[in-house]
């Protein structure tokens, strides 16, 4: 069995991001999956990453991991946040008219696909009210005029 974590990276661009954060995978026993980067200037500009990290379970502690990556980070002069396959994040779901994502989205939490937990569904129209309640999720409808947008909106 195999866990996996999402490690999100921000920091100053310089020479030798990529390998000293595949280094400290590699030294945690990690495997990189993923990896997404980018820079905003190479020269001064802001280095973001997006790495997917999967490690044989049982074999890391992730606090032994976290203290390593603060350490890395005071280093690099980094933020950074790391989120764990085996922990569901919560997160609400705004559709509107057309159901596509949505039945996307219903249909890999169903399969255990996609690890989320979902509190509601919130549409400006009530075409997809029966598909959310069949799942169990809450539906809250706001409806929106020209007049009422901004109020609908901040609600």
């Amino acid at each position: 069995m195999m866990e996996h974590a999402v490690l999100l990276i921000q920091c100053p661009d310089r020479h030798g991001i990529i390998s000293r954060l595949s280094s400290f995978v590699f030294d945690y026993g990690g495997n990189i999956v993923q990896s997404n980067q980018y820079s905003t200037d190479p020269d001064g500009g802001l280095f973001i990453m997006r790495i997917e990290i999967c490690w044989a379970d049982g074999s890391l502690s992730t606090t032994e991991m976290e203290r390593g990556l603060a350490g890395l980070a005071t280093a690099l002069d980094a933020q950074w946040e790391i989120h764990y396959g085996h922990t569901p994040v919560r997160m609400a779901i705004a559709v509107s008219r057309f159901d596509h994502c949505l039945v996307d989205l219903l249909y890999r939490v169903r399969h255990g696909e996609l690890p989320v937990e979902i509190p509601c569904v919130i549409s400006n129209h009530e075409v997809c009210r029966d598909m959310v309640e069949r799942e169990g999720i809450p539906f809250h409808h706001l409806p929106m005029t020209k007049e009422t947008k901004a109020a609908q909106e901040t609600q």
